[in-house]
């Protein structure tokens, strides 16, 4: 047997070449080629520019084609592979009962992508963007092809860290709320409070007079919404609203525009009543227990009502006394 051919290979590239070849054989494409080759003298991906091109490139000893399947039994027993890697809590539980049965796969699609759990959908990406690059080594080793990879193809990426972000965020919102003639209080709810890795919302209490306009209000809450959806993850922002008695109002309004009969997606129980109200009380509420007592009272005065992560300590407990 021959010694394996040396390549230096670029892991990213021929990653999505495969990708774009299982693709293009599941949904077919009318024009152009729909194959890829590996060049076996300099390591490159080349694709020819049309199927005349493709037939000459077949029956050159320099060119490897790259085949569209080399991911099709990659599915089989991966969702019980992955839940093996869970810790074991509520959620394995779960998945572990939705992965049973006729559309499982979607199911479990449900639950990584749209339960709000960022860290379990990062996981399941690198689970998944592992398991392909296992599948690549081993049609390269088939090929007797020994690659040497631009990077360690199997070190696992840090979790994307965008909790300075949304503090900042939260920083520069109560920096403004406060000197809104009718705000009486603001406090920070919710998992950023907490040290977790990647929260997946921004949620801020906001004490308000019975008179008090919310368009000002409304305006910086759709500010703070653009900034923590640009740290990605469909991370979002909501502000609640209660009055000075500590009874819970709603929300504010996300929309630019907020009147009575504007859009029939609406939720508020009395869109329009006071502009830029959410009263979705159906769907939302919040427990008189935590208006009364939040975790981390941010205005008028600081107060924090168990240990707070250092990041917020450093930018909020002690930031914002300072701005």
């Amino acid at each position: 047997m021959k010694p394996p051919r040396k390549l230096q290979l670029r892991i990213i590239e021929i990653e999505s070449v495969f990708d774009w070849l299982a693709d293009t054989a599941r949904i077919g494409f009318d024009e152009g080629p729909d194959s890829a080759f590996l060049d076996l003298t300099t390591g490159e991906i080349r694709s020819p520019e049309d199927e005349e091109e493709a037939e000459e490139w077949f029956g050159d000893e320099n060119l490897l084609r790259l085949p569209e399947d080399i991911f099709e039994e990659m599915a089989y027993g991966m969702l019980d592979a992955f839940m093996a890697t869970l810790p074991e809590d509520a959620t394995r539980d779960r998945i572990a009962r939705a992965i049973r049965g006729k559309g499982a796969f979607s199911r479990f699609k449900d639950i990584v992508f749209g339960s709000g759990n960022v860290e379990l959908k990062h996981r399941w990406l690198w689970f998944e963007t592992r398991r392909k690059r296992e599948c690549i080594v081993q049609w390269l080793r088939e090929e007797n092809i020994e690659p040497e990879w631009d990077c360690d193809i199997y070190a696992e990426p840090p979790l994307p860290d965008k909790r300075a972000d949304l503090l900042h965020a939260v920083r520069d919102f109560v920096k403004q709320a406060r000197e809104l003639p009718g705000v009486r209080r603001i406090a920070l709810l919710g998992s950023l409070t907490t040290p977790k890795a990647i929260p997946k919302d921004v949620d801020l209490l906001v004490e308000v007079d019975d008179d008090m306009p919310l368009a000002a209000l409304a305006k910086l809450r759709r500010r703070l919404s653009g900034k923590t959806m640009a740290t990605g993850d469909g991370c979002g922002a909501d502000v609640f609203l209660c009055d000075p008695v500590g009874q819970y109002l709603g929300r504010v309004c996300h929309w630019k525009q907020c009147a009575p009969g504007i859009r029939r997606s609406c939720q508020a129980q009395h869109c329009g009543r006071r502009e830029y109200l959410s009263d979705d009380l159906k769907n939302v509420r919040l427990d008189a227990n935590l208006i009364a007592a939040p975790p981390l009272e941010l205005w008028p005065e600081i107060h924090a009502r168990s240990e707070m992560p250092d990041d917020v300590k450093k930018e909020l407990i002690e930031a914002i006394p300072e701005v």
